[in-house]
């Protein structure tokens, strides 16, 4: 059943969603216009990923001891007023800062957000929310460089940030209707670990083995999306003959494919295991093997798409099964350690792909990938199979289905 409550979050959440997209997509592009330096189109959006490593774990601890709507509400607000400077920043020293602290409450934000979600919907409909959200962040994946590059084209530079901060104020509206529908645990702080982000987690994932493979999981996923962003295209340009077109037409069949995975995974989520969805993954990249070996374009990104689509399964299920296991008050360092872990694997990964292109043909550095990635899933599967004796069953809160999609 659709409420109230879940078509105001969704939409708050698309809003916000769209606008950081956009901010990336728009940031490259007034680099260029102001400054003309290539180089700095790409530092500037890396200082936006740096907060994320330096403070991830700690906005996790913040996720757990303040209330996490009025986070979001003080993050979406700061962000508006940051993006709308954006356009009036006059050197490189200035629009470096202003990334820098964008990227700052974007990663305070985001512990926030996935730990809010269970505070605020019932454990029954969790399945339901994060398919929609993923659902609706692909959208905006999709949408919003397209919506930046159309506002640039038709009003000028200025014009896309200032829409961008205004979708941030609107989003903002949006969490006055999502009052906690049970009330937050506190923290425990007479050992003072409510002022560390590891101890009580380690022991939590000491104690679940599927928590104890979900930081290596995030390591793996991180890792493989930034090795292959450069391989991608040079793949289309070198050993397709696709040139700019076929590069964008790959980027395409990955959205689509994960769009597919979402729509898909209330379905199917249910029925798979741990342990299958960890061997999902390994399918996965034998997909994506087949797509590096691929004689056309149009062949690769039909096994592109297919391959994505387990992937993005599985990326779903493994939320909702965190959001499930972790206690309430400790969701927050969970998202934030994971989320670090993400964001700093990336980049090492941007360096891999590109350390690859070097020694092998860009065909080869996908299948590379590929049989990585099929290794790492296959592993993971085994692992868990040996870290408990009936691994299979997906655990929900009592009272709850593991369902609630038709």
């Amino acid at each position: 059943m659709v409420t109230t409550r879940m078509v105001v979050f969704l939409a708050g959440l698309l809003l916000s969603a769209t606008g950081r997209i956009m901010n990336t997509a728009a940031l490259p592009l007034l680099v260029l216009e102001r400054f003309d330096d290539p180089v700095s189109t790409g530092l500037v959006l890396a200082a936006r990923v740096v907060p994320r490593l330096a403070i991830g774990p700690f906005a996790g601890i913040l996720a757990d001891r303040l209330p996490r709507r009025g986070i979001l509400a003080v993050t979406n607000l700061s962000t508006a007023g940051l993006v709308a400077l954006v356009p009036l920043s006059g050197s490189l020293p200035t629009l470096y800062l202003l990334a820098i602290l964008i990227g700052v409450f974007d990663a305070v934000a985001q512990p926030a957000s996935f730990a809010l979600l269970p505070d605020v919907f019932p454990a029954g409909m969790l399945a339901r929310i994060n398919t929609l959200a993923e659902g609706l962040f692909t959208v905006a994946m999709l949408s919003g460089p397209l919506l930046a590059v159309g506002l640039v084209a038709l009003s000028g530079i200025t014009a896309a940030f200032w829409f961008d901060a205004a979708t941030f104020l609107v989003a903002t509206t949006t969490l006055l209707v999502l009052k906690p529908i049970h009330a937050r645990p506190r923290a425990d702080r007479s050992t003072g670990e409510a002022n560390c982000p590891g101890p009580r987690i380690w022991r939590l994932a000491s104690r679940d083995p599927l928590l104890r493979l979900l930081l290596p999981i995030n390591a793996v996923y991180g890792l493989g999306l930034g090795t292959l962003q450069p391989i991608y295209l040079v793949f289309a340009v070198e050993s397709l003959g696709a040139g700019d077109a076929g590069y964008g037409a790959l980027l395409t069949a990955v959205g689509v494919g994960a769009l597919i995975g979402i729509t898909l995974s209330p379905w199917l989520g249910p029925r798979i295991s741990p342990r299958l969805n960890l061997s999902l993954l390994a399918a996965s990249g034998a997909v994506l093997a087949a797509a590096g070996s691929a004689p056309t374009i149009w062949l690769a990104v039909g096994l592109l798409t297919v391959a994505v689509i387990p992937e993005s399964v599985a990326h779903v299920r493994m939320t909702i099964e965190a959001q499930r296991r972790v206690p309430a008050d400790l969701r927050g360092r969970f998202h934030g350690t994971a989320m670090t872990v993400v964001s700093g694997m990336r980049p090492l990964g941007n360096v891999l792909g590109g350390g690859l292109l070097a020694i092998l043909a860009p065909s080869a550095a996908v299948i590379a990938v590929a049989a990585t990635w099929m290794v790492a899933g296959a592993g993971l599967a085994l692992i868990l199979s040996s870290l408990a004796a009936d691994p299979d069953p997906l655990e929900t809160a009592p009272g709850t289905e593991p369902s609630v999609s038709h």
